[in-house]
């Protein structure tokens, strides 16, 4: 279940229509999760600094299970820092990406049926009711 958190200085009109569900497609393209999975949060107006400058950036925050490593990351740094230079009219160096590999015991969610089938698990759960 990736999540990713985008912290821009942006102004919400400089961020393209729909932005977030293009980032969704984008993570599940890059790391082959389906984008039903995939939880996208963009902060924009935030008061930002990087190199002494406070020009217009982003900080993307990415977290998943069983993708980010020290083998894959430079690749994945390769079409992520194009992506969003490009989507959000950035330079490179004013884009910086953090990954975070996670557990899948770190996240805590429930999917309803129809499009998920209920684990096991949570059929008899006093907290679950479908």
């Amino acid at each position: 279940m990736p999540k990713i958190i985008i912290h821009t200085n942006l102004k919400d009109e400089d961020i393209p229509a729909g932005f977030e569900h293009k980032v969704a497609e984008k993570v599940s393209e890059v790391v082959n999760y389906s984008t039903e999975c995939i939880y996208v949060s963009i902060t924009r107006g935030d008061r930002m600094s990087h190199n002494g400058s406070s020009a217009p950036m982003a900080f993307i925050d990415m977290m998943t299970c069983a993708r980010f490593n020290e083998k894959n990351n430079p690749g994945y740094s390769r079409q992520f820092l194009k992506f969003f230079c490009k989507e959000l009219r950035l330079p490179l160096s004013r884009v910086l990406i953090q990954y975070h590999d996670a557990q899948i015991h770190d996240f805590g969610c429930i999917r309803q049926p129809p499009e998920y089938k209920v684990p096991e698990a949570f059929h008899d759960s006093t907290t679950y009711k479908p």
